[in-house]
């Protein structure tokens, strides 16, 4: 499931500037974590997504770092979302209910995600480019 989630990311992700979501809890917008042993968040903003991905955890088994990928999304209507990245155009439906964030990718497969406390500077230290 996290490498098709991983993948359904890098097919509709460009790289943009850094994401500070507004705190609104009426709709996707905000820092949410990815269940499971895969420690993995989704910041959305209105104009962006990024994710955080932590290396260290039973899952990666890699360095004590984040790794991240800036997607760029403009609201379509209702929950619907385009997702893009250099001419790659996909739409998600983004639904959040309370604490809950479900995202439906355009293969038909919903991802459950938590609201989380955390905030964007809260995922250091980042991964070196190697």
């Amino acid at each position: 499931m996290r490498r098709f989630l991983l993948l359904a990311l890098v097919a509709a992700a460009p790289f943009v500037a850094g994401c500070d979501s507004p705190n609104d809890e009426d709709g996707p917008y905000g820092v949410w974590a990815y269940g499971g042993s895969d420690i993995f968040y989704f910041n959305i903003s209105k104009s962006a997504i990024v994710t955080y991905d932590y290396q260290n955890d039973t899952v990666d088994r890699g360095p004590d770092c984040y790794t991240s990928l800036t997607f760029v999304v403009t609201k379509i209507d209702g929950d619907r979302f385009t997702v893009s990245q250099g001419g790659t155009t996909a739409t998600w439906t983004l639904s959040a209910s309370g604490d809950n964030l479900t995202i439906t990718f355009p293969s038909g497969s919903p991802n459950t995600f938590i609201r989380s406390s955390k905030k964007a500077s809260d995922f250091t230290p980042a991964c070196s480019a190697s």
